[in-house]
């Protein structure tokens, strides 16, 4: 067989092969499939803001600075872990913002909504004199740990209150592995919902904390020391590890009101 009649089988080979697989296809509905992005985001979500006794607002500009965190985590691709030592990212589960902003900007809509101070700043905004107290923070994870049949939210994030004028550390606040939720389904959005229902769980604690340091200063203004690390009176007020609440919170704000457990079942994924 010469070389032209050679190459003419194979074209038309080629050309049969083609009508038949698209003739296929067509005959079994099946169309290409792109696949996209899909954007999440942290959400602030509704608190309880009863504390019995609270004097807020609190006379006092505060100012809320841009969370610290490693650069391999200030991604936007969302991070899946599989073990302490490897970590993933998905090219199309992605956030809408950087993790470092969006986790600051969450936080920042929490202590506005809870109207502590008379005013508080983010800090990317101008202030014409300096703030009285500097909230700072660190986030340390913001992933899914999937173990191959079950999903965890995880997120980790560590904040302080600075008094500006002498650097007194007045209130600590962590959120750690003791705070991780199980979520129930694979889809993304529902780790998403968990690591929202953490934070806000968190906050709820944080606001209440806050509220008891910020009475206690309005009280006795110079009853915490100057410098150093949280002194035994502020230490009072914002209570042991865990968030307990202060003796003088009302009782629908007690600790133990929130489930111990949360769950995101499948079936509560809006459609």
């Amino acid at each position: 067989m010469s070389e032209s009649r050679r190459a003419t089988v194979t074209a038309l080979g080629l050309l049969a092969a083609a009508l038949l697989f698209s003739g296929c296809a067509q005959l079994l509905g099946a169309k290409p499939e792109i696949r996209q992005k899909r954007r999440y985001t942290l959400a602030a979500e509704p608190v309880r803001q009863t504390f019995g006794g609270s004097l807020r607002p609190y006379a006092a500009t505060v100012q809320l600075e841009l969370f610290s965190i490693a650069g391999h985590l200030d991604q936007l691709e969302i991070i899946t872990r599989s073990s302490p030592y490897e970590f993933r990212r998905d090219p199309l589960r992605v956030w809408g913002v950087r993790p470092r902003e969006m986790v600051t900007y969450v936080v920042g809509e929490y202590l506005r909504d809870s109207q502590l101070f008379t005013r508080l700043v983010l800090d990317r905004e101008l202030l014409d004199e300096r703030p009285d107290f500097v909230i700072t923070g660190h986030i340390g994870a913001l992933e899914r740990f999937d173990s191959g049949d079950r999903w965890f939210a995880r997120l980790q994030l560590a904040m302080q209150l600075v008094r500006e004028r002498d650097g007194a550390v007045l209130w600590r606040g962590t959120i750690g592995p003791a705070d991780e939720l199980e979520v129930f389904g694979a889809d993304m959005q529902y780790t998403v919902q968990a690591l929202s229902e953490i934070l806000r769980r968190k906050m709820e604690s944080f606001v209440r904390e806050l509220d008891g340091v910020f009475m206690r200063v309005a009280a006795a203004p110079e009853a915490v020391p100057a410098a150093g690390a949280l002194p035994d009176t502020a230490a009072a007020a914002v209570g042991p590890p865990g968030g307990a609440v202060p003796a003088s919170a009302s009782p629908d704000t007690a600790a133990g009101a929130t489930p111990a457990y949360y769950r995101i079942l499948p079936g509560k994924l809006a459609p």
